[in-house]
């Protein structure tokens, strides 16, 4: 055990029991930690002026503080100088003093206030030493000195949690790296990569049958600001046929499934994702080679090393209160960032184009599909119970109540020891057994009886809380993934036709005109504003817009006499502002409504293809190869100011649910789209009869009548913008918006879209449970506030 003892304000004398030297210890451990850049300077060679930036980096934080980690290091010593004197071996012998001399180092370095990888690994490296001592020191008939086994298992311990850690600066370099080559991705870009390969044969001259597997990997960040992280397989069974010498057919049938990942924000997918290989390859060559150091450092050991590092603290914390008589918090890691949702789409595809290639390119091409996709998502019985109590209440209905909320209290902790010990001894006996799956049935049980209370409606909100934080703190033992075993589910179907049109001159402009329209069905969502029929227009290079898509929308079964006029959508695409320049490329989504054809969002940005090839060699069984990374900007993001269409799912998703955004997203949403809803709010204070917007808004209050006194309202603080487009009356009528559309989510629409995602049982989607089976038994009676709360 080491004697401390205090030597001044602020400093500390610590001295092991057997060998060691004095050492002075800062106790500033809660100094701020600047971490240095490379670039701290940025100047501008054309002016005197010079700006210094000083860039604040998050430390990471050691998993013992510097005075306990000396601390524990010189117990361990002390039990170490036992061991050999026990066994009657003299204090010489090169490992003897290797070990001592790095102790000793340890003991007398001097107290810093940021702590790097390398005071890490040295601190990692020490332990494992001690670890390998303590044990080579161990007698075979167990007579050992006392607390050897703890510690020769708090040694191992301390080296998980420093890997840990020391992991974790690795980690948060390559979370900088991506969030660097990230940064420029807004809402409405994309970056892809794609591998494909096949064989074909030649039928006949001039004349070929050919099969294609393609696997594409596609980040993206949609228009609602959800992060998309997809990859897919499609099987292409095609027919060509050369016409004259410099024009080709094909006619192609193709299959294809993909998944989807998706995350509530980008910061989420790259704590999720950055240490990954496949993460960096869909970045290309240069990407992944610049970090395949650190990638080989982390990637395989990153999760599991710190699943170990939290799985044994609790154990240790014990261990450490035995060998040096205090007691010492270890800092915890936690379960990395998951997916929100997770969506499996299954698609057909029929498509036919031609190409001509005499000095200039040309190509077109038309394509049917049907797609179906399953949304995902999974919960353990807590969430359900919040979200969907009639349903937790038929799952719970077998289970009874014998928790009050001071017994689960007690639960809860006997269940951190005993799992935390049992798991621990199967990691360092390197023997897989029962731990893990005797820990994940006591956390069922826990979860289960946390529900109950919670469905009982006896639960102090005081006490809920509390609750809550304590499995959200130490969620890796008490809310097991594995958990997450009710899966809500639901479907959206849609149809698309599409044609698009190309034409360059080869090596100088290979893509300079180039556009797409695509007719898309709806049919099947659980959002309303999502269902119905879309128009996606996507131009780029130097093109006359609207006559260039006002030509191909019979293709695609838009007619200039049916109920959206191609006049009216002429002008809706005149109304947009193109930017012509070569390499720019807007996209456009269109809603064709009943009263009209409104745009929800365009997206104007930079296409590039960073290296790639497609090729078919000429041989006698051909082969396809291709390989490519391109990424679109999204430059500018305009969002519809004459529908609901978009608004409203955003504000369901993110004001109405504070997890993903709340008042702050709204704040920051109305501050960077302030063009297109001040815009917005124009129209609603001219309030043209019939027209799309006034519509949506006359819609809303039909559905949730209780919104007419929110939209008067919205309709005066809007004329008084209108009237004074100063920066208060933009607020007031912000706030008008959100209470309005608060009010409509609240009212009936939540409602409706979370009614649509129903329960999955063996695969299949079931009908959401009515409310039955016989009601929970009754707990022992509930402790006052004050005594579970000091629990």
């Amino acid at each position: 055990m080491a004697e401390v003892t205090q030597l001044g304000p602020g400093v500390q004398n610590t001295r092991a029991m057997a060998a060691s030297t004095p050492v002075d210890i800062s106790q500033n451990e809660r100094d701020a930690r600047i971490g240095n850049d490379d670039s701290l300077f940025q100047g501008n060679c054309d002016s005197d002026d010079l700006s210094a930036t000083r860039t604040r980096r998050d430390a990471v934080i050691p998993p013992l503080s510097q005075r306990d980690t000396r601390t524990a290091v010189a117990a361990l010593w002390n039990v170490f100088q036992e061991s050999r004197t026990a066994l009657g071996l003299p204090d010489k012998g090169r490992k003897y003093n290797d070990l001592k001399r790095d102790v000793e180092r340890f003991l007398e370095r001097p107290g810093r206030t940021v702590t790097g990888r390398d005071d890490l690994m040295q601190a990692k490296n020490l332990f494992g030493k001690l670890a390998r001592g303590l044990k080579h020191h161990e007698r075979k008939d167990g007579e050992n000195v006392k607390n050897f086994r703890r510690a020769v298992d708090t040694a191992l311990g301390l080296e998980w949690q420093f890997k840990a850690s020391a992991d974790e600066c690795i980690k948060r370099k390559l979370d900088r790296a991506l969030s660097d080559r990230l940064a420029d991705m807004k809402p409405g870009a994309t970056t892809a990569f794609r591998v494909k390969g096949g064989a074909g044969v030649d039928v006949v001259p001039g004349v070929g049958v050919n099969a294609s597997v393609t696997h594409d990997s596609n980040l993206s960040i949609t228009p609602t600001e959800w992060l998309v992280d997809a990859t897919g397989k499609k099987l292409t069974l095609s027919a060509g046929a050369d016409v004259i010498d410099f024009i080709e057919t094909e006619l192609s049938l193709s299959a294809s499934s993909s998944r989807a990942e998706i995350y509530g924000s980008l910061s989420d997918y790259v704590a999720s994702e950055s240490h990954k290989y496949r993460t960096w390859i869909r970045h290309g060559p240069v990407a992944l080679i610049a970090r395949i150091r650190h990638l080989f450092m982390i990637s395989s050991s990153y999760e599991s090393g710190r699943a170990r590092a939290d799985f044994s603290r609790d154990c240790l914390e014990d261990h450490l209160v035995e060998l040096c008589g205090m007691s010492i918090d270890i800092q915890r890691h936690g379960p990395t960032t998951r997916p929100v949702e997770r969506h499996d789409t299954l698609a057909g595809e029929v498509k036919g184009k031609a190409a001509a290639d005499f000095g200039v390119t040309a190509g077109v091409s038309a394509a049917g599909r049907r797609m179906v996709t399953v949304k995902r998502a999974r919960h353990d019985i807590l969430t359900i119970a919040d979200m969907r109590p009639a349903w937790a209440r038929q799952l719970l209905a077998d289970k009874p109540l014998v928790c009050s909320p001071l017994t689960l209290l007690e639960a809860i902790r006997s269940h951190l020891k005993t799992s935390s010990a049992e798991i621990t001894a199967e990691l360092m006996a390197k023997k897989r057994g029962n731990a893990l799956r005797d820990m994940e049935e006591r956390a069922q049980f826990l979860l289960e009886q946390f529900a109950l209370l919670k469905l009982d409606g006896d639960l102090h909100p005081e006490i809920e809380a509390v609750l809550m934080d304590l499995f959200r703190d130490r969620e890796r033992i008490l809310r097991p993934q594995s958990l997450a075993t009710h899966e809500l589910s639901c479907r959206q179907t849609k149809w698309e036709a599409e044609l698009a049109a190309v034409a360059g001159v080869p090596l100088v402009f290979p893509n300079g005109v180039n556009a797409t329209v695509t007719y898309e069905h709806v049919t099947e969502d659980e959002d309303p504003y999502y269902r119905g029929h879309f128009l996606n227009v996507e131009v780029a290079g130097i093109v006359a817009v609207a006559g260039a898509v006002a030509g191909a929308l019979d293709a695609v079964g838009v007619s200039a006499g049916g109920q959206w006029g191609v006049a009216e959508i002429r002008t809706a695409l005149a109304a947009l502002g193109f930017d012509y320049s070569a390499g720019v490329m807007t996209s456009m989504r269109f809603k064709l409504k009943e009263d009209g054809v409104a745009l929800m969002h365009s997206v104007r940005g930079i296409t590039t293809s960073t290296l790639g090839f497609d090729r078919k060699l000429p041989t006698p069984v051909s082969v396809l190869a291709g390989l490519a990374w391109n990424s679109n900007t999204a430059d500018k993001l305009t969002i519809g100011s004459e529908c609901l269409d978009l608004l409203a799912p955003m504000m369901r998703m993110r004001y109405a649910n504070p997890q993903f955004g709340g008042e702050d997203w709204w704040r920051e949403f109305s501050t960077l789209h302030k063009a297109e809803l001040d815009e917005m709010y124009f129209r609603i204070a001219d309030a043209v009869p019939h027209s799309t917007l006034e519509a949506d808004l006359e819609r809303v209050v039909r559905e949730v009548p209780a919104t007419r006194p929110l939209l008067n309202a919205l309709r005066n603080a809007a004329a008084q913008f209108s009237d004074e487009t100063t920066p208060r009356n933009r607020a007031a009528t912000n706030d008008a918006m959100a209470a309005f559309m608060l009010a409509y989510v609240e009212g009936g629409y939540g409602d409706e879209v979370g009614a649509k995602w129903q329960p999955t049982v063996g695969a299949k989607r079931s009908a959401q449970p009515a409310p039955s089976g016989p009601p929970a038994a009754p707990a022992a009676p509930a402790p006052p506030v004050e005594e579970a709360l000091a629990a």
